[in-house]
């Protein structure tokens, strides 16, 4: 049966390089056997049947002309036989995997609706009847439980509800017996016993049919209990094969009761299921990071069931409090994992922001659930936001990983998109290459530039993530002393995304400038400190009045050498976009007269520079004129700074700098605009 099996494979894939004349020509034996297909079946050579099925269920039924009408109706009733009456486990699987082709491809095979939907119904009962008999061989049990998940599955792709209309075979039922322990057992007392392959057969058919049957399970149903429960010892026990389909069957179980819900309509005994799904699994996953057959299946399908849309929605107290503390376990080990390993925090983000997507979509009747989640996770979701760690060792797998990427997948989504979404990601990351940090960063840089401003949810949710921003960078855990070091790319993140949400903050009358010059006084490199000055500005140019904490700085003659420097910097931005500077360069003048004096170089330089500019604004505008006169003792020190030499080479140094020497416009970055401040 095997080599039948291989040959045909063999046969369907060579046929597939032919063009459809050539194809026809070598398929004529196999298209005059199947024109009388039943019949020659009883007396051709044992085996005739079982080949031809064979070779059909691997060929592309694109070349429909094999079957004649009466050929494919020849074809269902021996799948129907191989089922009914199972001899081989290759039979069944071909079987079915063929009757799922033809109810796909009926309309061009002229199979009626009405006919497959009786044949599943056929199989439903046929397999429902032979569960609940005394005794069965282990085959039987096979086939019973391979066809229940593909009926349950082709009834749902073809929008059939003839599985659902009969009571007396629903999926209730069906489960009922798929978590009775008597079934398994019954068929290991009278089947062959000895056979591992088809043992292992069906462990990982029982949970491929629950699968199958655990979506849309009512939340009520006594039978989510017994379903968690079982799939919690599974997770524990079962083989490296098996447990990517429990944790499909519990997230299908999980997805069933809808994000609205969340766990806290379950019992605390299948909350604490869930717990100990979610750490069991985890474990599996860990023990597993060296094996290439199995892992990505196994990291896959568990976070596709710790990130599913009901976990994330959960609530925050009671068995909620205990599942989220279970969640941000399994991300930070995974998150751990991912700082080794690349493409791991692909599975982690990608069933997060496809929820948290939700939250900024205003037709979504999930918005406000999925915010709420966003507010419950805010920690996991500024992690992923920030995340991107260094891998020296992994460099070259990494440029390797892109260069694939790029030439096995680029050209096929190219042909997926549209003209316009092709001109928005020109001479971006995302046509370029595919590489898994970046991208995960730029999702969530897109959840919030999508935030509504007018939406005071957004704005409170851009308020406590710029909270945990910048309680992170006062911490100083980022504190870099150079440049491209993990700590500066993060410095660099965090601001930038601090700039994304800035004006949502300050849209919703939250005071920012004290808070943003306390980050000024944190050891930081000169190409992050230009981000926070620039935050700095922001906020203080959206205020109506120069607010006087920042002039207190300037009495703070204690302050380190860098931060009095941003201040100035920052004042000397400022004072380009007042519109009454009036007071605020008459207060400047006063303010820096004792740091004009400073014994510290870089400060008396900064300080030269801010007034100077300051000086020459005023002379230049008639209405700041008289201001000079009340400041007589800078008149001497001006005019040296103005002609002598060293002054002059200092002067023409600092305006070829970015920030000092107004090479930004803090205004650009408002409004629409923010785009601008992405990396």
């Amino acid at each position: 049966m095997a080599v039948d099996q291989s040959q045909a494979f063999e046969m369907a894939t060579l046929v597939r390089y032919l063009s459809p004349e050539a194809a026809n020509f070598a398929l004529q034996p196999a298209s005059t056997l199947c024109k009388t297909l039943h019949s020659s079946a009883i007396y051709e050579a044992p085996g005739t049947a079982a080949r031809t099925v064979f070779l059909l269920a691997h060929l592309d039924l694109a070349f429909a002309f094999v079957l004649s009408p009466a050929a494919v109706q020849d074809v269902i009733s021996i799948v129907l036989d191989f089922t009914e009456h199972p001899t081989e486990m290759a039979l069944v699987e071909t079987g079915l995997t063929l009757l799922g082709k033809l109810a796909h491809s009926r309309e061009v095979l002229c199979v009626s609706y009405v006919q497959m939907e009786d044949i599943l119904l056929r199989l439903w009962k046929g397999s429902i009847v032979r569960l609940q008999a005394v005794e069965y061989s282990q085959l039987d049990l096979f086939t019973s439980l391979s066809t229940l998940a593909f009926c349950s599955e082709t009834a749902e792709s073809i929008e059939s509800t003839c599985l659902s209309s009969h009571d007396e075979y629903q999926t209730a039922h069906a489960l009922a017996l798929l978590l009775d322990d008597a079934v398994y057992s019954r068929a290991r007392r009278s089947g062959s016993g000895g056979v591992s392959d088809l043992t292992n057969a069906i462990e990982s058919c029982k949970y491929a049919c629950l699968v199958s049957l655990a979506r849309g399970l009512p939340l009520a149903s006594p039978l989510v209990e017994s379903l968690l429960a079982l799939c919690a010892e599974a997770a524990r026990n079962t083989s490296n094969q098996v447990a990517p389909l429990v944790f499909a069957a519990v997230r299908g179980c999980l997805c069933g009761l809808g994000p609205p819900h969340g766990v806290g309509g379950l019992s605390d005994s299948a909350a604490r299921s869930v717990v100990a799904l979610l750490e069991g699994g985890l474990q599996v996953v860990l023990e597993n990071v060296g094996n290439a057959k199995s892992f990505v299946a196994l990291l896959r399908e568990y976070c596709g069931m710790v990130f599913c849309p009901t976990v994330l929605a959960s609530e925050a107290g009671g068995e909620g409090a205990a599942l989220r503390d279970a969640v941000m376990r399994s991300f930070a080990a995974l998150t751990s994992l991912a700082d080794q390993k690349i493409a791991i925090m692909s599975f982690v983000a990608d069933p997060c922001f496809e929820f948290w997507r939700l939250a900024v979509d205003p037709a979504s009747s999930l918005r406000d659930v999925a915010l709420e989640s966003l507010h419950n996770y805010l920690d996991m979701f500024m992690s992923l936001a920030l995340f991107g760690p260094l891998r020296d060792k992994n460099m070259d797998a990494e440029r390797l990983d892109a260069a694939v990427s790029y030439a096995v997948n680029i050209p096929i989504v190219k042909q997926s998109w549209k003209q316009e979404e092709l001109y928005d990601t020109q001479g971006t990351a995302e046509v370029n290459f595919n590489c898994h940090d970046y991208t995960i960063r730029v999702k969530g840089a897109d959840l919030l530039l999508k935030l509504d401003s007018t939406s005071s949810p957004h704005s409170e949710f851009a308020r406590c993530l710029l909270e945990k921003l910048l309680a992170l960078h006062n911490s100083n855990k980022l504190k870099a002393k150079f440049d491209a070091t993990l700590e500066h790319r993060m410095q660099m993140r965090l601001w930038c995304i601090v700039h994304v949400i800035l004006d949502l903050v300050i849209a919703s009358g939250t005071s920012l400038v004290a808070v943003l010059l306390q980050a000024v006084d944190v050891d930081l490199l000169p190409s992050t400190r230009h981000y926070v000055e620039w935050a700095v500005i922001r906020a203080i140019l959206a205020t109506r009045e120069f607010p006087d904490v920042v002039w207190s700085w300037l009495d703070k003659y204690e302050l380190r050498s860098t931060s009095i420097v941003s201040v100035m910097s920052v004042l000397h931005n400022v004072g380009r976009f007042l519109e009454s500077p009036r007071l605020f360069f008459d207060t400047l003048f006063v303010k820096l007269l004792p740091w004009l004096t400073s014994n510290h170089f870089t400060i008396r330089l900064h300080a030269q520079f801010v007034a100077f500019q300051a000086w020459t604004r005023c002379q230049s505008d008639s209405s700041l004129q008289p201001l000079l006169e009340n400041h007589k003792a800078l008149v001497s020190m001006m005019q040296f700074v103005a002609t002598n030499i060293d002054c002059i080479k200092h002067r023409l140094q600092a305006k070829n700098l970015y920030f000092v020497g107004v090479g930004i416009s803090p205004n650009k970055c408002q409004g629409t605009n923010k785009a601008s401040t992405l990396p």
